[in-house]
């Protein structure tokens, strides 16, 4: 997917009636996630992106509506561009929250990241996702928004350049950096709890994945402690 097109403003996508084939449960929304769609309704919210997208030429952009909520999602769980697009593809809370069709794919990560850039001017830092984003048009398209550390792998058999590029230590330590995080997600949920929250509500989530982090640290702590006073064995000949 190529990031370089112009971009024509939609404020709201459009309406999806397969949400009202879902049990009224299904449909309403967290406390604390419909108070904020009421907020993120204000025109104050949208007027900044009035300035950076043009109303009648350009490719149909994602409506400002979902922009604006998938950033809060973003910011408020502090997920990165590929887990938040993941994330609200596997919720129906989340993607509801966002306006996202039932039937409409959730929109790419390396768009959100240029859609995020346009109204701030400052793009992220590093940007680092799976083999499934690695591809020269998103490499050059980042680069273009200022990106300075890209590290996304290519799929298939690198030429040579790349290949060495990719071998580099400074795109080592992105994959590696990358990589050490998706590992400790899955190790927290398999042994630490992460899979499911046994605490209602919010306050619930944030206390039961507190405490699992805490629990973590502490086995951690632990082993190194282990490592560290374990006495060394010294073999001698005879």
């Amino acid at each position: 997917m190529r990031l370089g097109v112009v971009a024509m403003l939609r404020v709201a996508g459009v309406r999806d009636s397969w949400w009202e084939v879902l049990p009224e449960q299904a449909r309403q929304l967290p406390a604390e996630l419909a108070r904020i769609d009421a907020f993120l309704d204000d025109e104050r919210f949208i007027a900044p992106w009035r300035a950076v997208f043009d109303e009648r030429i350009g490719r149909p952009s994602v409506p400002v509506e979902t922009l604006l909520r998938l950033l809060y999602l973003k910011h408020r769980y502090q997920l990165g561009y590929e887990t938040l697009c993941r994330e609200v593809a596997d919720s129906l809370s989340w993607r509801r929250f966002c306006r996202i069709p039932l039937t409409s794919p959730v929109p790419h990560p390396t768009t959100l990241i240029k859609r995020a850039v346009l109204p701030t001017g400052r793009p992220p830092g590093t940007v680092v996702a799976d083999r499934g984003f690695g591809t020269a048009a998103n490499d050059l398209a980042l680069a273009e928004l200022g990106v300075q550390r890209v590290g996304l792998q290519r799929a298939g058999k690198p030429g040579e350049a790349r290949r060495e590029y990719e071998q580099s230590r400074r795109f080592r330590r992105m994959r590696n950096w990358r990589v050490g995080i998706e590992a400790r997600i899955s190790h927290l949920k398999r042994s630490f709890g992460f899979r499911r929250t046994r605490l209602r509500r919010l306050t619930g989530a944030q206390t039961w994945a507190g405490l699992g982090i805490f629990a973590y640290n502490l086995h951690r702590m632990t082993v190194l402690s282990r490592r560290h006073h374990q006495p060394k064995s010294f073999f001698r000949g005879k």
